[in-house]
């Protein structure tokens, strides 16, 4: 069976604070890093952890509601 391993087509990937910086936007200096980041070529890689943790962080830390939760994590 062979792997269809697209990983050489990433230009890197996102950990979890870099996500909750992307959706909580509260600091503005990094969120405009992220964006010229994001808005530059190539595809990134997000790893379930880094959303599973995202979405913890949110819910437990932040108190989201599930909605608000599940709405963030669509928004990456």
């Amino acid at each position: 069976m062979e792997k269809n391993d697209r990983t050489a087509e990433c230009a890197g990937s996102l950990d979890t604070n870099v996500l909750l910086r992307r959706v909580l936007n509260d600091n503005e200096a990094q969120v405009q890093a992220i964006q010229k980041m994001l808005a530059g070529v190539g595809r990134y890689v997000v790893s379930d952890t880094a959303l599973f943790e995202m979405m913890y962080v949110l819910d437990r830390v932040y108190k989201f509601g599930r909605e608000e939760v599940c709405e963030s994590a669509y928004a990456i």
